[in-house]
């Protein structure tokens, strides 16, 4: 596989910032080591003039404007130059897949291969990463998680930052960041994470500490009030519950998944705070808001400066600064 924007060298030691840019802004983070603690030394939210979309075909000079006038602000005042950037989770794809142990040598030819079988593109047209689930190693066929992006999303993402003198060093799914930065990094156990955006909500699936299956719900974060219309609520409750039993009871894969008992909530839309009850009530879970610097410090020894509601808007951003699994 040639050289991919989901993984960056592995010499790369230059500060890092992470960018995760939405319809309303861009959240940015830089975290600084301090003795076993890593620090938020950056962590802003600049409002756009106007709504965006990179990813919308619409109106995109507007767009692509928008964001360059805010990214040369951040740059100028921040000294940005290197950025991990993450990817709206409806331009993305993640999929599981069992290879052939005889195959692994080849693993990379086997995807690219099999790529179509999963995704509604040609696999030329996409660029892609995937991590082996080492624990079925010695199996005769061996899970594999792919992420897979959409070349055309990354170069213009890539287009626009490297714009504004800024280097895009790696850029992955949001879900991929924001699982990084909400689940302890030695916590192999099943989890759901719900991040809810002004647009959409995205749910994910996280077990072996990797985001193994995802899914966009067409609700916004103005619909989750404390008292969800009807539809809604059914709807979401419906959508979640299907998850949790797909993932339990899938015939296709060897491996049995273990059952999803807990729900991690974050997102820069997350407003209700009945939101738990609502999920803990209906679908017998463990539902909480995440703790985005779960990976960074210990509350005990450090105490951010936003509140923890204001910092579930930027666990993407966080996450992004963090090591990826190996």
């Amino acid at each position: 596989m040639n050289f991919s924007f989901l993984t960056p060298p592995e010499f790369l030691s230059l500060p890092i910032f992470g960018l995760d840019i939405s319809h309303f802004s861009i959240k940015v983070s830089k975290l600084k080591r301090v003795g076993a603690n890593l620090i938020p030394e950056i962590i802003v939210d600049v409002p756009f003039s106007n709504t965006t979309e990179l990813s919308d075909n619409k109106n995109q000079e507007g767009d692509h404007k928008n964001v360059q006038v805010v990214l040369n602000q951040l740059k100028k005042k921040h000294k940005i130059n290197f950025v991990r950037v993450s990817i709206p989770e409806e331009n993305t794809y993640v999929f599981r897949t069992l290879v052939p142990k005889d195959a692994l040598h080849s693993i990379e030819e086997f995807i690219l291969y099999n790529l179509d079988q999963y995704i509604p593109l040609d696999p030329q047209e996409v660029i892609f990463d995937y991590k082996i689930l080492a624990k079925h190693i010695d199996d005769e066929k061996i899970p594999v998680v792919v992420t897979a992006i959409p070349k055309n999303i990354v170069e213009q993402y890539t287009a626009i930052i490297e714009s504004c003198g800024i280097t895009m060093v790696a850029c992955e799914p949001e879900t991929h960041a924001i699982a990084r930065a909400v689940i302890d990094k030695d916590d192999m156990n099943p989890y759901i994470i719900i991040n809810v955006n002004h647009y959409v909500t995205n749910i994910s699936v996280v077990e072996d500490g990797l985001v193994q299956y995802t899914q966009t719900l067409s609700i916004a974060g103005s619909d989750m009030l404390d008292k969800m219309r009807p539809e809604v609520a059914t709807s979401f409750k419906d959508s979640i519950n299907k998850v949790i039993i797909y993932w339990f009871t899938s015939k296709d894969q060897i491996h049995p998944n273990s059952k999803i008992e807990n729900i991690i909530l974050t997102g820069e839309a997350l407003k209700s705070p009945n939101l738990i009850n609502f999920l803990e009530s209906n679908l017998f879970v463990n539902a909480t808001f995440g703790n985005v610097w779960k990976n960074c410090f210990d509350l005990d020894s450090f105490v951010p400066k936003i509140s923890k509601q204001e910092s579930l808007k930027y666990a993407t951003a966080i996450g992004l600064c963090l090591p990826k699994i190996k």
